[in-house]
């Protein structure tokens, strides 16, 4: 009986650590979009003390080295190595957000749908732009290479803005 009290003891503080980070300000008004890294990241923040537990169920979820999840470090999922996918020419992106400057160097961002069609490390390409110095900015999306023909580079992007859309492309 003591083991199922345990037990039960756990999941209620799993679940209201999850409810907690869900609710929390700095978790409503991030400014990243919301994935599984700004959730266990917040969830961490909250439970400071837990992180290598919560680290090590994190870790756990991995089935290979192109599934599964590292060691979340922030809510841009910096550091992500597992691509989710190893078809067709593309091996998949390191990391869930490319970093873009205003230094006036183009980035190259690839994106697709080779292995999963909506839903996918892969199938949308995440930005995020560090401005260092204040004025106007031009950010210019062009197609550089690709299957036109199957609808999947098609270079449409948004931009947020502290999680809502300024600008549609």
């Amino acid at each position: 009986m003591m083991q199922v009290q345990k037990q039960m003891m756990r999941l209620v503080w799993a679940f209201s650590a999850i409810y907690e980070a869900m609710t929390s300000t700095s978790y409503i008004n991030q400014s990243s979009l919301t994935s599984i890294f700004s959730l266990i990241d917040e969830i961490k923040d909250l439970n400071s003390g837990a992180t290598t537990a919560i680290d090590a169920l994190v870790t756990a979820q991995s089935t290979s080295i192109l599934l599964g999840i590292d060691t979340i470090t922030d809510k841009y999922g910096t550091g992500e190595t597992h691509s989710g996918y190893n078809t067709g020419p593309f091996k998949g992106p390191t990391s869930v957000y490319s970093t873009v400057t205003d230094d006036g160097v183009a980035t190259e961002v690839c994106s697709h749908s080779t292995a999963q069609k909506y839903n996918g490390l892969g199938t949308r390409a995440f930005l995020r732009l560090i401005i260092a110095s204040a004025g106007r900015h031009l950010i210019q999306v062009t197609y550089s290479r690709g299957a036109i023909a199957t609808g999947d580079s098609n270079p449409d992007f948004k931009i947020y803005l502290d999680g809502i859309i300024k600008k549609i492309s």
